[in-house]
């Protein structure tokens, strides 16, 4: 539903904490990219946010590369 509403900033904690939490779950990569895809519109929104966009961008490559 998050991600229907354009609620961005609880859609990228709510992702984010899902992905985070269930990290070898195998739709947590999926999970993590929408909270990438709400904090990226957060920074269109708001420019000072882009590194809280680029901090999960690292994450999500660190924890999931491929």
């Amino acid at each position: 539903m998050l991600h229907e509403t354009g609620d961005h900033t609880r859609a990228v904690a709510a992702f984010r904490q899902l992905a985070t939490n269930h990290a070898d779950h195998p739709r947590a990569a999926q999970a993590h990219w929408l909270a990438i895809t709400h904090a990226a519109e957060r920074a269109r929104q708001d420019p000072a946010l882009v590194s809280k966009y680029q901090t999960l961008l690292e994450e999500h490559l660190d924890r999931w590369p491929e």
